[in-house]
Parts: C-alpha cells; structure tokens; sequence
C-alpha cells in the first residue's frame, strides 16, 4: 500500500495500475492519502506533471468554456491541465 501525506504544501497525486490513471486529487496538508495502487506525486506541480507525463488516464475533460473546479486536473490534446488551487 502506498501513501501521501504532506507536511509543508498540498500536493497532486494520481493512481497508477501501472498501464493507465485511474483517478487524480489533491492531499491537503495534515491529510492522507491511502491505495493499493501506485500513488504517483511531486514535491511540485512540474515534478508531478513529469511523474504523470506520457501515462494514460481517465482524466475529466477540459469543457469548452464555463467553469472550472479548482485543484481538478482536466485531460486536454492528448495532455493534462491542472488548475491549481488557490493558496
């Protein structure tokens, strides 16, 4: 079992079967995050993006216009848009 538990900033995390993305999220600071799966994350949003870079997902997909959920991750061209939380 593999975990996420941040001690100085949220961080992004996506869960790994290994040949696709299942699900992504944001652990908060003082929570954490438990799976089965691989949980792939960083200790920055480029270094997460670089964990999840060339992995497929179900990623929600970016809506042509209206809204858009903070801290959700939104798949876009093939890639992946974050839209970091607000501080």
């Amino acid at each position: 079992m593999t975990n996420i538990q941040p001690t100085t900033r949220p961080l992004y995390h996506a869960a790994y079967t290994g040949t696709a993305i299942l699900e992504t999220g944001i652990t908060l600071v003082g929570e954490i995050t438990l799976s089965a799966l691989t949980l792939l994350s960083g200790d920055s949003e480029a270094a997460f993006l670089s964990a999840v870079n060339g992995k497929a997902g179900a990623y929600n997909t970016l809506p042509a216009s209206g809204w858009l959920e903070s801290g959700e991750m939104y798949g876009y061209g093939g890639g992946l848009v974050d839209c970091a939380p607000e501080p």
